[in-house]
């Protein structure tokens, strides 16, 4: 399978379980075979993680508009956070490559370099900005955007190094 295929197959999954697109739909946008999307989902454990977006149930339509503003924002803030769940891993490597080039700069100053002091608070400044992103406020931020919503599931991988 070339690298095209695997990110359309994973775009595909994506769109299956947290925007819930139909098996047709999904088969129409990506170019596949129902037949083989189905065994794709059946194989590989496919679920969705969203219920369904139902559309809100008036003939105002300015109370519709407001519903579906709340709906729509409700569900683009959560499939916000599941990527960002989703790439974690690769944000802990690139972290920990982060963390060892800064311990290095810092390393490097001296009291002779007269920008010693402005690197040394622009590397504090970066440090301060990766531990606010913080995998575990992720996790508080999904708890918070799903609440009312009756079925989530996450799967939060961290790599440790």
């Amino acid at each position: 399978m070339s690298n095209i295929q695997i990110y359309k197959v994973q775009a595909c999954k994506f769109d299956y379980e947290f925007l819930g697109k139909t098996v047709p739909d999904l088969a129409k946008q990506y170019g596949f075979n129902i037949n083989d999307l189905d065994a794709e989902i059946e194989t590989y454990g496919w679920e969705r993680k969203l219920e369904p977006t139902v559309l809100p149930d008036t003939k105002n339509i300015q109370e519709f508009a407001d519903a579906l503003e709340t709906v729509t924002r409700s569900k683009l803030s959560i499939i916000s956070l599941f990527r960002q769940i989703e790439n974690q891993p690769l944000i802990s490597q690139l972290e920990k490559v982060f963390l060892e080039k800064a311990l290095e700069l810092a390393s490097a100053l001296t009291t002779m370099d007269d920008r010693a002091a402005t690197k040394l608070v622009n590397l504090v400044k970066a440090v301060s900005q990766l531990q606010e992103r913080n995998p575990i406020d992720l996790a508080e931020q999904l708890k918070e955007a799903v609440a009312g919503q009756s079925r989530v599931v996450v799967n939060i991988a961290n790599q440790l190094h």
